[in-house]
């Protein structure tokens, strides 16, 4: 999944992944590439995992 945050236009890259998938290697070069940009990448197991994560480095707190 792709997208923006809004207040500041950074990218934002997720890939999920279930149960014990494992990231291939372009993905994890693509996250790479999008945390050396600038971009905010994550890799999320479950939308409470996502969420806490984005939270976390984001500086967004979810009312």
């Amino acid at each position: 999944m792709i997208g923006f945050r809004k207040r500041d236009g950074v990218f934002i890259g997720i890939e999920v992944k279930a149960g014990r998938d494992q990231l291939r290697p372009e993905q994890k070069q693509f996250l790479d590439e999008l945390k050396a940009a600038g971009g905010l990448a994550f890799v999320a197991h479950s939308f409470a995992q996502f969420q806490q994560s984005f939270e976390h480095r984001s500086g967004f707190a979810h009312p």
